[in-house]
């Protein structure tokens, strides 16, 4: 175990892909905060690389792997630790292994390096995903996810790096073809299998509170971690996650909370998630997890029983999405209703017609 002292070299490894090629603004806000904190960065790609995405990402670093879409982060990860190999790897304090799953920051990153290098470890990460008393996945060699640090941001020591059992891991890494072989298979096991070894892992934002409310608090309680913890990253998962599991997890409105929070109380541009979220999210899980659907009725008709005798006391009441809950009231445009007394009152029935849904995306 070791502390770093003052100015310690890093080597950052960032994982990125995208099913269109494409590194949206998000990207660059999250390799802008980061790369202050590193010595050098490595970007591996998964996958095609549109010419404009390379240039951004280009402004960055000079290394840049493009790779086929084979072994998911993992083998991307595996890949790069393999292009510097294990001489030049001991050379670093710090091996920092993160990818395009996390937004952010929302506070500035060296807050938390800052903290973590005083802290006596060989490896850490940035949240848990608690113990799950089962095996999702059909891989845990025990039958259950053990508690461990997510993978889309871990940090190695050279204490760790420099260990015959880090390397001969990362030289037998199985094969990955799907998410799950990669959470069963690398990521869930990880923390534990090195915890046994006698190795000492910590993590930034503790959540041991938060444990038996939500495995995934970063995904389920993200405004709390935010708030109460200083959380500086937030999946970007959480504006397409299944909303049933959501519902499951939490009460169904983390999602919504998160993004509230980060608009107005943060300084947080939510315009980065728009700008990823409109390209590549499926709407119907935008709108969804957002609550972006509005009802609005045609319009209601009422009268003011104090002043009933008066034509003008005559209102028409309507909802707009900016107060869906609070009517406002106006004279009746001419010629919807009449006062005199041969014009037969019509019967207003809106109530029993079907209210219009309007998704605001």
């Amino acid at each position: 175990m070791a502390t770093l002292g003052e100015d310690p070299k890093r080597l950052g490894i960032f994982f990125f892909f995208d099913a269109q090629g494409v590194a949206d603004s998000y990207v660059e806000a999250l390799l802008a905060d980061m790369v202050k904190n590193l010595s050098e960065l490595v970007i591996v790609v998964n996958g095609e690389l549109t010419a404009t995405s390379y240039a951004k990402l280009s402004a960055f670093t000079d290394n840049i792997i493009l790779r086929e879409n084979k072994g998911l982060d993992a083998w991307a990860y595996k890949t790069a630790l393999e292009s510097y190999g294990w001489d030049r790897l001991v050379e670093f304090d710090e091996v920092i292994l993160f990818n395009a799953t996390i937004m952010g920051p929302v506070y500035p990153f060296e807050e938390m390096f800052t903290e973590m290098a005083g802290r006596d470890i060989d490896f850490w990460g940035i949240t848990w995903f608690h113990k799950v008393p089962y095996d999702p996945f059909g891989h845990a060699a025990e039958g259950y996810l053990p508690r461990h640090l997510q993978s889309h941001f871990h940090a190695y020591r050279r204490s760790l790096v420099s260990s015959k059992a880090f390397q001969d891991y990362w030289d037998n890494l199985p094969q990955m073809s799907s998410y799950e072989d990669s959470v069963g298979l690398h990521e869930a096991p990880f923390t534990q299998r090195f915890e046994r070894l006698g190795f000492t892992s910590d993590v930034y934002v503790n959540t041991e509170d938060l444990e038996g409310y939500t495995f995934s608090p970063v995904l389920f309680a993200p405004k709390r971690l935010i708030e109460e913890k200083r959380c500086p990253i937030f999946k970007r998962r959480s504006f397409f996650h299944d909303y049933q599991d959501l519902v499951r997890q939490s009460v169904g409105n983390t999602s919504l909370e998160l993004y509230e929070y980060l608009r107005d109380h943060t300084d947080f541009d939510t315009n980065l998630i728009w700008d990823n979220a409109l390209r590549s999210m499926n709407m119907a899980d935008l709108v969804k997890n957002l609550h972006l659907t509005t009802f609005c009725p045609r319009r209601r008709w009422s009268t003011n029983p104090s002043r009933r005798k008066s034509p003008s006391s005559r209102t028409c009441t309507t909802w707009t999405s900016s107060s869906p809950r609070w009517p406002t009231s106006s004279p009746c445009p001419r010629g919807r209703t009449s006062s005199s007394p041969s014009a037969p009152r019509r019967r207003r029935s809106w109530w029993r017609r079907p209210a219009r849904i309007f998704r605001t995306t």
